[in-house]
């Protein structure tokens, strides 16, 4: 080998292990500052339980670089915005939650590079600003979570909002939300409160809002093609512009053209535990109010009372009136009327009604709500005698004529509200 191809052979040599070199070495530094981020990122999230409300605020703050894929905490892709966005969905399910941190830690979702099926089940994002052009929450499940006056609408464009497709809503809590210009195809709605909600020019193709709450609900120049309102109240929605409405807003619309439709907000115990009198009378009013083409509003049954009691409160705020069943449903045998009731430990007290109905009457009459009570309870039983003197009907039995008689005069009632 003559010497120049030899130096050319060694020059070649060391241009290989050159180059290889600095791959490991790379590679090597790549690691450090993954393991320096990952130790920051455990330091962060420690002190967001920290008892100085400024290091708790600014630690919340700090989450966000974890999210930049531009900075030194980003570095290799944002390796930690899953468990970033983990963290703070954890965070936001706190009961009682500082309200300042729960803005903080809302507001910095936006900030994530996607957040395609993030579980936010059950989370607090109430006024939370998530609107940005473009923001991928494709199959975010948002079950149960309360979104009250939250905005996904994108502050630089009335179109290209964030993308929310085949996203879950089911039993939300949307009181003022902002979906303005929001991709929302096939995302689910069912059960939802829709309390004044914005869908203005929202995609909304093949979205399913069965047994929704519609309160004043704005879905001005949405494109509703297959979207589902099976068995939706509609309490004063907008469906101005809209495209391609389905059947159930076609005869929704066609109904309030020939006379405006009343909403009934219907209390009473659970129909499953009714007595079969009790479920006589219960049916038979509601068929009547049916025939009358009322929107009688009633909420499904669910275990969380604070779900019921934000049900309640939205489903109440749009109604016309409340009609209470208050039915016979626990027997005190003993106990004590205080103060100075003058009963001893082992006198009958007699019978109660859910401790639902008595909530919610008693929150309509504080808000002057008209109402009208079917009671089977007994005078000295009945806690609105003296309270209401006119609209109450004590029901003796159910035969027919009874029945009669008392749908008679909830109909008279019905037509003099407003």
């Amino acid at each position: 080998m003559e010497l120049k191809d030899y130096i050319s052979f060694l020059l070649a040599i060391i241009g290989l292990f050159g180059v290889g070199g600095i791959a490991l070495y790379r590679k090597h530094i790549l690691k450090l500052n993954q393991d320096n981020i990952a130790k920051s990122f455990a330091e962060t999230v420690s002190k967001l339980s920290s008892s100085s409300t400024s290091e708790m605020y600014s630690s919340a703050i700090l989450l966000r670089r974890y999210f930049d894929k531009n900075s030194s905490f980003g570095i290799g892709g944002a390796p930690l915005a899953k468990d970033t966005i983990n963290v703070i969905s954890s965070m936001l399910r706190i009961d009682n939650i500082d309200p300042h941190l729960q803005k903080i830690l809302a507001d910095s979702l936006k900030e994530a590079p996607d957040l395609i099926k993030a579980d936010f089940q059950g989370v607090n994002l109430y006024k939370a600003v998530l609107g940005k052009k473009n923001l991928d929450m494709t199959g975010a499940d948002f079950y149960k979570a309360d979104l009250s006056s939250a905005s996904f609408k994108d502050k630089d464009s009335e179109e290209n909002g964030v993308i929310l497709k085949k996203a879950v809503f089911s039993g939300a809590i949307l009181n003022k939300t902002n979906f303005t210009g929001a991709d929302l195809k096939e995302a689910n709605f069912s059960g939802a409160i829709l309390n004044k909600t914005n869908f203005t020019g929202a995609d909304l193709v093949g979205a399913n809002f069965s047994g929704a709450l519609l309160n004043k609900t704005n879905f001005t120049g949405a494109d509703l093609a297959g979207a589902n309102f099976e068995d939706a109240n509609f309490i004063d929605p907008n469906f101005n512009k809209c495209k391609h409405k389905p059947q159930e807003i076609v005869d929704y619309e066609n109904s309030t053209k020939t006379s405006k439709v009343k909403n009934i907000f219907i209390s009473h115990p659970n129909p499953k535990r009714q007595t079969l009198e009790q479920q006589v009378v219960y049916n038979s009013i509601m068929h009547q109010l049916k025939e009358c083409k009322i929107n009688a509003i009633e909420l499904s049954y669910t275990p969380d009372r604070n779900e019921r009691l934000d049900k309640f409160i939205s489903n109440i705020e749009g109604s016309n009136g409340m009609l209470v069943f208050d039915f016979k449903r626990f027997k005190v045998t003993e106990g004590q009327y205080l103060p100075n009731g003058g009963l001893t430990d082992k006198e009958t007290i007699g019978h109660v009604s859910s401790r639902w109905v008595y909530l919610e009457a008693g929150m309509g009459l504080m808000r002057k709500l008209p109402t009208f009570i079917v009671t089977d309870l007994e005078d000295k039983e009945c806690i609105f005698n003296g309270i209401i003197t006119k609209n109450i009907a004590k029901i003796e039995n159910c035969n027919n004529n009874n029945l009669i008689s008392l749908n008679k005069k909830i109909e008279a009632w019905v037509e003099k509200i407003g």
